[in-house]
């Protein structure tokens, strides 16, 4: 999904309201998405996250490595996970700002899931009716194909699924049976 000035959203990351409260502030301090973005990319850094975990560095030393990577609006942010431990939003504070960035600018995100490839007319249609749906001023898409839902598809906007694929059928009747 990554577009200029619109951060990547992780579509498989479960998001905590400690992370999503941190990207509220990170928002709220109007950083350029394109630092947000670069700033995720560092902190996937298996390297950078064992330093800042760790106990054995200082806040001090920390303080000093955040102050050389990142951008100067972020560097406060990343500065005060640290100080508080909460080490855990560090690697889906990208997603949770995502979240927040789309929400605050009328964006409709959905992770749409095909076992054959929908045309460009077709995505501009789901597109239109969901802008319609959602009311909002855009939806964005991120198309994955996936063979094992067989045929049809699956698309998550939040925590609503919509899921017309064959594989969905399927496990829809599972359940259907073993409830009998």
């Amino acid at each position: 999904m990554s577009m200029v000035g619109t951060p990547v959203i992780l579509t498989d990351t479960v998001i905590t309201k400690k992370a999503l409260n941190y990207a509220e502030i990170l928002y709220d301090t109007d950083v350029d998405p394109e630092a947000v973005t670069s700033a995720v990319q560092a902190l996937k850094t298996p390297e950078l996250i064992s330093a800042l975990e760790s106990p054995c560095i200082s806040l001090a030393e920390k303080c000093a490595v955040i102050d050389r990577l990142f951008d100067k609006k972020i560097c406060g942010l990343i500065k005060t996970i640290c100080k508080h431990g909460d080490y855990s939003v560090l690697g889906i504070i990208g997603s949770a700002y995502g979240e927040i960035y789309c929400r605050r600018k009328n964006i409709v995100f959905g992770y749409f899931e095909y076992a054959e490839a929908i045309s460009e007319s077709e995505a501009e249609r789901l597109k239109t009716a969901l802008k319609a749906k959602y009311m909002a001023d855009a939806v964005k898409l991120e198309m994955c194909e996936n063979k094992e839902i067989i045929s049809g598809f699956r698309l998550r906007i939040g925590d609503k699924v919509y899921d017309k694929s064959v594989l969905g059928v399927l496990e829809r009747m599972k359940n259907e049976l073993v409830r009998r």
